[in-house]
């Protein structure tokens, strides 16, 4: 619907149509609804770029997906705060480029534990490709802090509803290291 710029960076106002942000440089994003897709493929280029980054989403299945260091919730040198209010979302981090995260479900991902009664696996392959051919794509061992992960900063995820995929290689989730502060909150789903 709009940007508005602030001495402090741009507040994006989305309405409720089905929206795709790559790389999104702004202070504040406020989504009205729709199933959106946020793509970082370069996160590294904004740590330290602000002290504040701020993404509410009130509605729509979501895809939230980061490529390196950084990104949603990744609180480097900072804050960065993501609440998603409602939705069926899927947090991805570090995942390999040939992983389709909107065509994958819980079902269609998690396989039985052959040693567990009551654990599920993804496989390790389908998630981030294969270690043993470092040289397709897939491998993305450079990835890391999102979602909830705090770096001398703080970051802060909030899900307040729906049935959700957290998919991530490291550090993410709730994680704070070296003086940081990592939230991650999932309400209800």
């Amino acid at each position: 619907l709009g940007a508005f710029p602030t001495a402090y960076g741009n507040v994006l106002l989305l309405g409720s149509g089905n929206d795709r942000i790559e790389d999104p440089d702004a202070l504040a994003i406020l989504d009205l609804g729709g199933d959106d897709d946020y793509d970082w493929a370069n996160p590294e280029k904004n740590i330290g770029a602000r002290a504040l980054q701020v993404i509410v989403d009130f509605a729509g299945d979501d895809l939230y997906q980061t490529r390196g260091v950084g990104g949603p919730a990744a609180g480097l040198l900072g804050v960065s705060v993501l609440i998603d209010r409602a939705g069926n979302d899927r947090y991805c981090q570090g995942l390999s480029p040939s992983f389709r995260p909107r065509e994958r479900t819980r079902a269609t991902l998690a396989l039985p534990d052959p040693e567990g009664v009551k654990t599920f696996l993804a496989p390790y392959v389908d998630l981030f490709g294969n270690p043993q051919r470092p040289d397709e794509k897939g491998v993305a061992l450079d990835a890391g802090f999102a979602f909830g992960a705090g770096f001398l900063g703080v970051g802060i995820l909030v899900d307040e509803g729906g049935d959700d995929l957290y998919m991530g290689q490291k550090y993410c989730f709730g994680v704070g290291f070296w003086r940081g502060v990592g939230v991650a909150h999932d309400v209800s789903g």
